[in-house]
């Protein structure tokens, strides 16, 4: 289990968040973690600084296009992601328009 500690936030404005992700933590659900032990689960209860602002339902919905993990649900707020063993900054699109840059930049590897 995880400390009560906020999920911890390196930046925040209206269509990005970056978050510390702590080793231990997954970046979404899958098979053992539907309701707990995920960077998505975290997210309502995420550190707050200026900037907050709620991720709308639109964002959090479950990806549509096949990621290849059919027993996975990756939220389109989730642009890439960390291994559980691993620490660090994790960049969560919080817009489609977000998203959509996020996407064509990890694909292009310039972010």
């Amino acid at each position: 289990g995880r400390s009560s500690a906020a999920l911890g936030v390196v930046h925040e404005d209206a269509h990005v968040l970056v978050v510390n992700k702590p080793a231990g933590l997954l970046c979404h659900p899958s098979p053992g973690f539907w309701h707990s032990g995920t960077v998505v689960h975290e997210l309502p209860g995420r550190e707050r600084l200026p900037g907050f602002s709620p991720i709308s339902d639109e964002m959090m919905a479950e990806r549509l296009s096949y990621t290849g993990e059919a027993d996975s649900a990756i939220p389109r707020a989730i642009v890439h992601r960390l291994d559980r063993g691993t620490t660090g900054v994790l960049l969560i699109a919080k817009t489609a328009r977000a998203e959509e840059h996020l996407a064509n930049q990890f694909r292009s590897r310039t972010t």
